[in-house]
């Protein structure tokens, strides 16, 4: 069972849809690699260059580095919702209906983005 199942096959709606940060966050980590590719091409380049960094290239790249923080920050704390999330469905799933192998893939789904998230900060 895939993880947009976990969420689909539950009898009480409360529980049958992915928690509604889910989408949110696939679009924020999908938006990571771009943000990492240009900050890493930013710093490149000013580390790089012979020449002092212009206040325009300075400007860029600690926007670049805010973007990316927040960006990992905000992650970090959606995680903990999903967790939390994850928790809960531990404790009640059962009551709903919502089988070991559904929680799994919840499990699995956060367990994937916590890596996703590693992996980026490396």
């Amino acid at each position: 069972m895939d993880t947009k199942e976990a969420y689909t096959s539950s009898p009480c709606p409360a529980l049958s849809s992915p928690p509604p940060l889910q989408s949110e966050l696939e679009t924020t980590l999908s938006s990571l690699p771009s943000l990492l590719s240009t900050y890493t091409r930013l710093l490149s380049a000013s580390s790089s260059n012979s020449t002092p960094s212009t206040p325009s290239q300075t400007r860029a790249l600690t926007s670049a580095r805010d973007e990316l923080k927040g960006t990992l920050a905000a992650l970090d704390a959606d995680i903990e919702d999903l967790e939390e999330s994850v928790r809960v469905v531990e404790t009640v799933g059962g009551m709903y209906g919502l089988e070991e192998e559904e929680i799994r893939g919840r499990r699995k789904f956060v367990k994937g983005v916590k890596e996703r998230v590693e992996v980026s900060r490396a």
